[in-house]
């Protein structure tokens, strides 16, 4: 599944800029059960959006819409080999950067992720969320559920509830998108892998093959 930027979208906080795209997803997924199994993130180093160490040689940037059925996808078959194999001895520190294709959950979710990070549980926040998606723009992803799973991964839900509502966490955001712009990425998930040997961009859920083959070029 793919989500195509149809243009540049203003909220009505302070400079907030996402990306339209067109949805071609259908179905009923519910969310109410677990899809996929937990990434294990004892010992790893995070700090903000970022997770592993901070000198690790290699960056993976991940831009994601928590709305994006491909996103779920890659967060439950790429990431958790991905983390183990890369993150996990320090030669890759991934960041992630909330996208908001979809429609107003998603910048919902975004910002929810962003203030997350600001407690460093950022990547708990978004793994959870996946688990328990549902059909975009349907409901799902309402303020209950972002603090229901906000507290399950460790945050104060009342910092949690100004952080996302601040004109830093809109600030944020809108340089997400523009990061986004910079980087030439029109769908979600695209992940930008970068070293000391120059960057790469790819598209989409990724096999660990390809994963790997892109790191080791860049590193």
């Amino acid at each position: 599944m793919r989500w195509w930027v149809g243009g540049v979208i203003a909220a009505a906080v302070i400079l907030v800029a996402v990306l339209a795209a067109i949805s071609s997803r259908s179905g009923d997924a519910k969310p109410t059960a677990s899809t996929g199994k937990a990434t294990s993130l004892a010992g790893i180093p995070q700090a903000g959006p970022v997770l592993g160490r901070p000198d690790a040689p290699v960056e993976i940037i991940e831009f994601a819409d928590l709305q994006c059925p491909s996103c779920q996808q890659a967060a439950r078959e790429t990431l958790p080999s991905l983390i183990d194999t890369w993150v996990r001895p320090g030669t890759v520190r991934l960041r992630f950067s909330p996208m908001a294709f979809i429609g107003p959950e998603s910048v919902r979710g975004a910002r929810a992720a962003i203030a997350a990070g600001n407690q460093n549980v950022l990547w708990q926040f978004v793994e959870r969320v996946y688990q328990l998606q549902g059909t975009e723009n349907s409901g799902w992803l309402s303020d209950s559920l972002v603090r229901d799973v906000a507290r399950q991964a460790g945050a104060d839900t009342a910092r949690l509830d100004a952080d996302r509502e601040s004109a830093t966490t809109a600030t944020e955001l809108a340089s997400a998108s523009v990061a986004a712009q910079q980087a030439g990425v029109q769908s979600t998930p695209s992940f930008l892998i970068s070293g000391a040997r120059g960057q790469r961009l790819l598209v989409g859920v990724q096999s660990q093959t390809d994963l790997n083959a892109a790191i080791e070029a860049a590193r």
